[in-house]
């Protein structure tokens, strides 16, 4: 959460001190819809276009038991596995990046 929360944190070039790119009020009062799925039944809301689920190998957030539910919500998902954690991005941005770009490339215009 703190590594998070100071991804926010900035110093803007020349000035004496940082500053948050997002009013801490808000993050205070939208943080848990921000970690909430707020739909509860695949068969009243689905998304039916392509979605790539990027997922840290050494993470426990999307365990393979989760990916037929994840499947439902998601019918046309592709899944790319990365060799990191949770913070997939941050641990590993080269494959991230690649798994991006190739699934992006994959698509039609």
């Amino acid at each position: 959460m703190r590594q998070f929360l100071l991804t926010n944190l900035t110093r803007p070039r020349g000035a004496p001190h940082y500053t948050w790119r997002i009013p801490l009020n808000y993050l205070t009062v939208h943080l848990n819809d921000m970690g909430d799925f707020p739909f509860r039944d695949p068969d009243a809301v689905r998304f039916e276009k392509p979605a790539l689920v990027v997922r840290g190998t050494r993470s426990p957030y999307i365990p393979d038991e989760s990916l037929p539910v994840f499947g439902r919500f998601f019918p046309l998902f592709e899944l790319a596995d990365i060799e990191a954690g949770h913070w997939v991005i941050s641990e590993n941005p080269e494959a991230f990046r690649t798994a991006v770009v190739d699934w992006l490339a994959d698509k039609d215009p």
